[in-house]
């Protein structure tokens, strides 16, 4: 009798301790597996940063000779930053700044004849730099104040001191955008090209007559006009391929009319 109760206890205590040992398994799974959980979660590809902002400045007409000019040799010493000293740290803090230069940065050429003809010293290309302006358009009816000579000359300087003209060459650079990427520069965070965007840049205006048209080799400016408007729209279309953001910038109506005109 003796035992069989030994043995019963025996018995009981080796089911006890399967038991046991079989709770303290289940529970050491259960952390193992809550621990991996944990680590897949936090090893998770993180969600992406939200792109950065682009800044666009687009400035009006900028005219460095006749008043202006007077104003930089009276007040400005001769520095032709001064027209643009209390706004460029505006302009430059911006990814990309455009402008329509109304006046031809040049020593040559000849005055055409009007009294509103404009062109600017060549030291002018200084306070353009120090503007922190990227992009010009010469697509303007001053354009050809001092003929061709002083634009094509113009043109090459701006390009020379990395501003970007548009909107005159021959008909190639005239009619075709200009590209610019937008990138992490200023950022360290957005070295991925992923956060580059792309923009391309047309300029035209309707304010010349079709002879000053850029054609083939010819040079001249973009001009605008009924004749020519299929071929601009799909110019357009196309740097949308090309392009993230297409801007197209004109410089047309009536001059003091307080309408647009039906064109």
């Amino acid at each position: 009798m003796i035992n069989i109760k030994i043995n019963l206890k025996k018995r009981l205590l080796k089911s006890i301790f399967f038991i046991v040992l079989a709770m303290l398994l289940a529970l050491a799974g259960f952390f193992i597996l809550q621990a991996k959980i944990i680590e897949f979660t936090l090893k998770r590809t993180p969600l992406a940063e939200p792109e950065k902002p682009i800044e666009l400045i687009f400035v009006g007409d900028v005219m460095l000779d006749r008043g202006v000019k007077y104003m930089v040799e009276k007040h400005g010493d001769n520095d032709f930053s001064f027209p643009f000293a209390k706004i460029a740290d505006e302009i430059k803090n911006a990814d990309l700044a455009m402008a329509n230069l109304e006046s031809q940065i040049s020593d040559k050429g000849s005055n055409v004849g009007s009294i509103y003809s404009f062109r600017a010293p060549i030291e002018a290309i200084q306070g353009l730099i120090f503007s922190g302006i990227d992009i010009v358009s010469l697509a303007n009816n001053h354009a050809f104040d001092y003929g061709s000579q002083a634009l094509k000359d113009s043109l090459e300087r701006l390009i020379d001191a990395g501003i970007s003209p548009i909107g005159a060459g021959n008909e190639y650079q005239a009619f075709s955008p200009t590209i610019k990427t937008v990138n992490s520069e200023r950022d360290a965070r957005y070295i991925d090209t992923r956060y580059n965007t792309r923009l391309a840049f047309f300029a035209y205006t309707d304010q010349m007559p079709v002879s000053l048209q850029a054609k083939g080799e010819s040079f001249g400016i973009a001009v605008i006009n009924k004749d020519n408007l299929t071929k601009i729209k799909a110019d357009i279309e196309l740097a949308k391929q090309l392009a993230d953001i297409v801007v197209v910038s004109f410089h047309w109506g009536e001059e003091y009319a307080e309408e647009p005109s039906q064109s």
